[in-house]
Formats: C-alpha cells, structure tokens, sequence
C-alpha cells in the first residue's frame, strides 16, 4: 500500500483536467502513468485507486482505465478487474490490439516465426568468416545487424536453435 500521507489531491494536482477525467502530465512510460513514492514506483492510476478505495489492489488484478482516455487517473473512472475481464472490455470497446501481425506473435511458436533458417546461419557465419561486417550481412538475409553479431558471435543460433 502506498505511503499514507499520498492523497487524491496530490494525484489530482499532477493532471490536467479533461471534462470529468484527470489526464495524468507527469512522467509516463509508453501509454502509463508513472509516479514516485518514497522508493517505489506506480502506476499512476494503480495509485490513485488504491488511495480511493483505501486498500492494496489484489495481487493478481488489473485496473481497467478510462475508456475515453487511456492515461486518465481518475479512480470514478477506472475498474479493478480479473485480466480476463479487461482484455473482454478491450475487445468490446475496439481498443484490443489486433491484426496480422498481433495475431502471429500470439499465436505462432518463436521458432515457427524465424526469418532465418540453419542454412542461412551458416551461410552469414561463412560471409563473415570471408571478411564481410555484420552491417554488409545483415540486407542480404532481411535481418538486424544486432541479429547477425549474435549469430557470429555464437549467442544466437548455436545448436542450430534460436536463443536471442
């Protein structure tokens, strides 16, 4: 539970207000809110529906934010929910991210997904062998140089598995 002394208002104060949502213009990471408290960081709206309801949310749980606006900390406008729950709402309200490329990462194992196969890692192991960089490989193959220095370098690839 975050330190007693936190109120709403100290919540409220770091937002600029938006119709009835409290739009959160602190630090964010991504689409999240993030505040400091004492040693510990939260989610911003995590916070502010622990101080409303005035106990920890259950290990476990999600805080379903505002529908209209997602960095929106006001705890009248956000739901603690099982994430079964959320990703449902999600889903009903368009906001689930889907499509091709959602669907692929989801649903297809890692190795099924690889670009390369072992005859393409041997034959990148053989051009830089021959003197070529990471960053002449990497066009040929459609790959990252990073991928490419971890194959040479024996971190990726090595049993002829992918392990990036």
């Amino acid at each position: 539970m975050a330190d007693p002394a936190i109120t709403l208002k100290h919540i409220r104060d770091r937002c600029r207000i938006v119709d009835d949502c409290w739009i959160w213009a602190q630090c964010t990471v991504g689409r999240y809110g993030r505040v400091r408290v004492g040693a510990r960081t939260y989610y911003a709206h995590r916070l502010a529906q622990e101080i409303h309801t005035g106990k920890p949310i259950p290990r476990g749980m999600d805080v379903r934010r505002c529908p209209d606006h997602e960095r929106c900390v006001n705890p009248e406008h956000t739901q603690i929910g099982s994430r079964k729950a959320t990703v449902k709402a999600m889903r009903e309200r368009g906001s689930l991210s889907a499509g091709v490329r959602h669907s692929i990462s989801v649903t297809v194992p890692r190795r099924a997904r690889a670009v390369l196969t072992l005859e393409k890692v041997r034959e990148i192991r053989r051009l830089w062998v021959e003197g070529k960089k990471p960053r002449e490989i990497a066009p040929i193959f459609g790959v990252d140089v990073t991928n490419v220095r971890k194959i040479v370098r024996g971190d990726a690839w090595r049993d002829g598995v992918w392990h990036g």
